[in-house]
């Protein structure tokens, strides 16, 4: 699973993830990472990867997009490495951002299935977020990634 937040805060994530492992399946969750938490730890069975990026709340709309691009080039990299070790079934994507499906990209070559779980939808999220920047461009752009 890839994930833009916290692991341990987000109970949707934790919740389907913990579900996963009593089925007897194992699971990888890349995640971002807070200050003074460990990079990789084992979460009530769910093997926990934390990539060194930080979420900026409230943040202007250019270190959202930093934010959302490290992350996603840190967990195409790292699930990229994880995959010829660990040979993954599936990856599952979950949003915001949507655009953060394209970190499985290197995995959907090899034929490895991307499932991508939006949790909401990214125009509308942007609209109501950063209305300022908003504007018929701009949520085009945002229907068509």
């Amino acid at each position: 699973m890839l994930v833009h937040s916290y692991y341990e805060e987000d109970s949707r994530v934790r919740r389907e993830a913990e579900s996963l492992v009593e089925t007897g399946r194992p699971v990888v969750v890349l995640a971002l990472r807070k200050d003074g938490s460990t990079a990789v730890s084992d979460v009530d069975g769910v093997r926990v990867h934390r990539l060194d990026v930080q979420r900026h709340q409230g943040a202007s709309l250019g270190v959202y997009l930093r934010e959302y691009i490290s992350f996603l080039l840190r967990a195409m990299w790292r699930s990229a490495r994880l995959h010829r070790r660990d040979a993954f079934g599936l990856v599952q994507v979950h949003s915001l951002p949507d655009f953060l499906v394209f970190a499985a990209l290197p995995l959907k070559l090899v034929g490895v299935p991307v499932l991508l779980d939006l949790h909401e939808a990214m125009p509308e999220f942007f609209r109501s977020r950063f209305p300022s920047a908003s504007n018929p461009l701009a949520h085009r752009f945002l229907r068509l990634q």
